[in-house]
């Protein structure tokens, strides 16, 4: 029964872990915003939903490599904030799987 149970963690874990591998902007709640705009390396975003506690979750999987610099506006029915302080990061994207190897080995069956 442990086994079963660690092996559900372990594959949950690695799930999990892999779904949220992608870089994305994240910000605390702003109670009462309902609308994002992004300053991207100078360009602006369209405008997207906050999340419903008036957070910022924005997937950055379309952002190039390298050096980046993004700001945040929050919105909502009365008028937008001013530009947050900038945030300044760098984009690296993992290296792809190197020296794979396969064998010709019979897998226990007929030949």
């Amino acid at each position: 029964m442990k086994k079963i149970l660690f092996t559900t963690f372990f594959v949950l874990v690695l799930t999990l872990s892999t779904a949220f591998a992608a870089p994305f902007v994240v910000s605390d709640p702003q109670p009462g915003a309902t609308k994002i705009i992004l300053l991207i390396n100078g360009l602006e975003t369209p405008q997207f939903p906050a999340q419903p506690d008036g957070s910022i979750l924005y997937d950055l999987v379309d952002l190039a490599e390298g050096d980046f610099i993004i700001k945040a506006m929050a919105g909502n029915l009365w008028g937008w904030s001013g530009w947050s302080l900038p945030l300044e990061d760098t984009k690296v994207l993992p290296n792809p799987p190197k020296n794979l190897r396969v064998s010709g080995e019979p897998s226990g069956g007929n030949p």
